[in-house]
């Protein structure tokens, strides 16, 4: 999907964020991508995928982004945590992944079978792409998702925008409507599963450029 974002006039940074610290939350998630974005003095834009969204807003506040652009993800609920938000709204997550069995190991974290992250996750990729995106599969350990939401109130004047995909098999479409009518921004739709950066990166590129350009 980078390619795509410079194709539209766009510079982006990928991060590997710090899933595999147990005590990460969302302060050091933020902290991880204010250090990437040091050098740079550009026009900001946090765009989120998944359990990255829960502390976007903190980011985006962190680095002085112009605004969220949801890519598939999660929207916080300042004052709550994300486990709190699936068990008042269940259609946050499908119903299939939600009884999705998990591989849980004995220091609180939990991995991802390959045949449920083909059969929820990758199953619109092509198989070179599900080989590749399988061997970058590791353990998830669950502070951000656990802890409140560290802010109390939504940043003033941050501008948000979501993007859902059609053939999500994680997040469900209720949980996405949702996120869009709490942050009262705009909801897109574009076509592919759970990880469009690579079965409709075109999509998703053109997608949330568009969102940025109807702030």
């Amino acid at each position: 999907m980078q390619s795509e974002l410079a194709s539209l006039g766009f510079d982006s940074i990928a991060l590997d964020l710090p899933a595999g610290e147990p005590e990460a939350g969302a302060d050091r998630y933020a902290e991880v991508v204010a250090e990437a974005v040091s050098a740079t003095d550009d026009d900001l834009v946090v765009v989120p995928h998944s359990l990255a969204g829960l502390y976007a807003p903190m980011v985006a506040t962190r680095i002085g982004a112009r605004g969220v652009v949801n890519l598939a993800a999660l929207t916080p609920e300042p004052g709550s945590s994300g486990l709190k938000q699936s068990k008042a709204l269940s259609g946050i997550y499908c119903a299939e992944y939600r009884i999705a069995p998990m591989t849980r190991h004995d220091d609180g974290s939990t991995s991802l079978p390959e045949d449920i992250a083909r059969e929820m996750m990758y199953h619109d990729l092509d198989e070179p792409q599900i080989v590749e995106a399988l061997q970058h599969l590791r353990r998830q350990y669950w502070t951000a998702w656990i802890e409140p939401y560290p802010l109390n109130e939504w940043p003033t004047g941050l501008q948000y925008a979501h993007v859902a995909c059609e053939g999500d098999r994680v997040l469900g479409a209720e949980g996405m409507h949702d996120g869009a009518a709490r942050t009262n921004a705009p909801l897109t739709w574009i076509p592919g599963g759970h990880i469009p950066m690579l079965s409709h990166p075109q999509e998703a590129a053109a997608a949330v450029v568009a969102a940025t350009r109807a702030w």
